[in-house]
């Protein structure tokens, strides 16, 4: 699990930042261009606030997690984006859990909130 997490971070981080170099390229460091343009339309605009709200979500989880060092996955969401931070903080949550073996763990499910 952890070479999956590592390999979707690798892949959140390189995705979104890959069309961010090309809006720079085009636009600058323009914030508000980058703004208007993600609610451009009513389909931007569905995707925009879908991430939104699934940022907030995240962070509310983060911030009730045991993971040292949360603010990080705040700022890995706020810099690069949720598609980098998620599977992060899942590495780190995995490296957090007591190592058992397969059979233990699909047998004992966790209901932990």
């Amino acid at each position: 699990m952890k070479k999956l997490y590592a390999a979707l971070a690798v892949a959140g981080f390189v995705l979104p930042m890959s069309q961010f170099v090309l809006f720079v390229r085009d636009h600058g460091l323009d914030i508000r261009t980058f703004l208007t343009l993600n609610f451009a339309n009513a389909a931007a605009s569905t995707f925009a606030f879908d991430l939104l709200v699934s940022c907030v979500i995240f962070f509310v989880f983060v911030y009730r997690s045991r993971v040292p060092h949360r603010w990080m996955y705040v700022a890995m969401t706020l810099l690069v984006g949720l598609s980098f931070s998620l599977p992060m903080f899942l590495l780190a949550r995995r490296q957090e859990e007591p190592a058992t073996d397969g059979l233990t763990a699909a047998r004992m499910p966790s209901l932990s909130a």
